[in-house]
């Protein structure tokens, strides 16, 4: 069952990225700003190395992994980004082509945090996340 949801997951983030050929090449620096918490890098330990997925978080980028792809949210979404955080909450949205996502990161303790993803109004997770 869950390597289904990460396959969904991967899917998901192939179909969108896909579709956003507009914005791929766009280049809009210090666009996100995640808290210091959440810096570093992400991964979850599925059993399943091919479903598992990395997050690498610096000071003002976001860059998703996974199943052989990669994500640099500031050139694939550059002003279509929006992101919001808090002591134990970061979450990162964007809006385009009518698809609506927000990935929302959940601190658990400083070396752990939940991963949620939804998309158009359906949630997938939360995942583990272990800081590497």
């Amino acid at each position: 069952m869950k390597k289904l949801i990460y396959c969904v997951l991967i899917i998901s983030f192939s179909l969108i990225f896909l579709g956003c050929p507009n914005v791929i090449n766009t280049i809009i620096p210090n666009r996100l700003s995640p808290p210091s918490w959440i810096i570093g890098t992400w991964s979850t330990n599925t059993g399943y190395p091919s479903a598992d997925i990395t997050c690498q978080f610096t000071s003002s980028n976001f860059i998703y992994s996974g199943s052989g792809m990669s994500i640099n949210y500031v050139e694939a979404f550059g002003s279509a980004l929006h992101d919001t955080s808090s002591s134990t909450l970061y979450e990162v949205s964007y809006s385009t082509s009518g698809v609506n996502q927000k990935s929302s990161f959940s601190k658990l303790t400083a070396t752990t945090l939940n991963y949620s993803l939804t998309t158009s109004g359906v949630t997938m997770g939360p995942f583990k996340m272990t800081k590497q």
